[in-house]
């Protein structure tokens, strides 16, 4: 083996090494400045069809962890119908809160990893008592 083929045996490795370091303290970047804010969770108020207010009799409250892939459906229809899916068919949703915790940001994978491009990315008012697809009346809040 000639010294130039060691050489670059020897990049492409350190190439491949300093890459996924390159990606861990992106996420670990991206998981302080949303930590930073003080926003950990979003918390999802959920009312039956025919609430347009989020504020009636019914509705009920869910909880997501901000930055970790859920499975859509997991802890309720809710959360499904916001993606417009039925529970556990396959959808993964990353949720997030912009810094100011003004806008609720929903990334819908088709992955369990949360990982690659997402198939759908919704940006929603917490201001907001927002309609699903299913009917429902969704209100986000940043935790």
């Amino acid at each position: 083996m000639c010294i130039r083929d060691r050489y670059q045996r020897r990049v492409r490795g350190l190439h491949l090494f300093d890459m996924a370091r390159l990606f861990s303290f992106l996420l670990t970047l991206v998981l302080a400045v949303t930590l930073a804010h003080g926003y950990t969770k979003v918390l999802q108020i959920t009312c039956p069809e025919g609430c347009s207010t989020c504020a009636c009799a019914g509705c009920k409250n869910l909880t997501f962890a901000l930055g970790k892939c859920v499975a859509a459906g997991n802890t309720g229809e809710a959360n499904a119908t916001q993606v417009g899916a039925s529970p556990f068919n396959g959808y993964y949703v990353m949720p997030t809160c912009d810094s100011g915790g003004k806008h609720f940001i929903e990334t819908v994978y088709l992955n369990s990893k949360c990982a690659g491009d997402p198939i759908t990315k919704s940006t929603i008012n917490t201001e907001a008592c927002v309609r699903t697809a299913g009917g429902q009346a969704c209100e986000y809040l940043c935790k």
